[in-house]
Order: C-alpha cells, then sequence, then structure tokens
C-alpha cells in the first residue's frame, strides 16, 4: 500500500535512464564543440613556420583579436566545466568516467595557464601598432599549450558517446520493441 505522498510503484523507471541519456547527449555535443573550437583557435602551426629565406613568418593579429580568442578561451573553460559536471551527475558509476574526468582537468589546468600566461603578457605589451607577433615566444607558447589541450581532449567526444551508447542499449529490448521510442518521447 501506498501513502498519499508517495508515487505508485508502478512509475517508468526509464524516466532516469532517458533524463541521463539526454544529458549525456549534451556532454557529447558539448565536447565537439570544445574540441572543434580549440582545433579552429590553434594557431601554432603559423606561429612557428619558416620562410624561405630562413626567417620567422611576420603573421600578426591585433589586441582585439587576441582579446577575442581570450573570451572564446573562457568560453571553452566554462563549457568544459559544464561538460565535467553532466559526466559526474550522469555517468560517474561508467568505467570511462574517471578518464573522462582526468582529460578534462588536465586540459582546464593547461588552458587555464595558457589564459593566464597571454593576459600578463597582453597587458604588458607596450607595441604602438596594435599588432602582434605570431612568432613571439608567448603567443607561440599560448597556442602550443591549447594545442596540447585539445590533444589531451582527443578522445572526450568517443568516450562520452561510447557510454551514452551503452546505456542506450540497456534500454533496448533484444526482440525490437519501442521501449527505446516509447522512454524517449
Amino acid at each position: 500500500m501506498t501513502s498519499v505522498n508517495q508515487p505508485p510503484s508502478t512509475k517508468n523507471p526509464s524516466i532516469s535512464i532517458t533524463k541521463r541519456l539526454e544529458e549525456l547527449w549534451k556532454a557529447s555535443i558539448k565536447s565537439s564543440g570544445v574540441t572543434c573550437t580549440i582545433e579552429f583557435l590553434d594557431c601554432s602551426e603559423e606561429a612557428s613556420e619558416i620562410d624561405s629565406d630562413g626567417d620567422r613568418t611576420d603573421a600578426s593579429i591585433t589586441k582585439d583579436q587576441m582579446l577575442g580568442i581570450f573570451l572564446t578561451v573562457e568560453s571553452i573553460i566554462s563549457e568544459l566545466k559544464e561538460i565535467r559536471r553532466l559526466v559526474l551527475e550522469h555517468a560517474s558509476n561508467e568505467d570511462e568516467s574517471c578518464e573522462i574526468i582526468e582529460m578534462i582537468d588536465d586540459a582546464l589546468k593547461m588552458i587555464d595557464l595558457a589564459s593566464r600566461m597571454g593576459r600578463m603578457h597582453l597587458s604588458n605589451d607596450s607595441e604602438s601598432d596594435d599588432k602582434i607577433q605570431l612568432c613571439k615566444i608567448w603567443v607561440n607558447g599560448f597556442f602550443c599549450t591549447l594545442k596540447y589541450a585539445g590533444n589531451r581532449l582527443y578522445w572526450l567526444f568517443e568516450k562520452i558517446n561510447t557510454i551514452y551508447l551503452r546505456i542506450e542499449q540497456t534500454v533496448t529490448p533484444d526482440n525490437g520493441g519501442d521501449l527505446v521510442k516509447d522512454a524517449l518521447h
């Protein structure tokens, strides 16, 4: 017998699985966006190119562009923290969750270091023409650190997606029924 405050015991248990799947899907999509954004920002190749005379390239960006990159990096940090929260909340008992958290924590440390290093040098930079040469050591360090953070996150999407697919398979009946369809809609 159930009391007035208790839900009936026939409550559909797949609702919690459905919520987990939704949240892990969000984490998966966010992880894809983060790695693509880091890859897009990676100027380390351009910063280290050597021209035919043996000199470094004269590629440059403006201070405003660099500030835009810092804002983008801050959004990456925010997204990584959200992915970390979603994984902890909805997949903490999965085998891959510890590795995912380590990947994110490592990348966060690298990105935070790059951001602080870059902002410090940018605020101390007194160039009058408002240009920042990509061949500067601190710029190279900033972008290389972002590249290493991106490399650390390389498998993030696949690891989260593996968890998602495993959970999804647990709600799929072997006989080809509509349990998943009914539970997710």
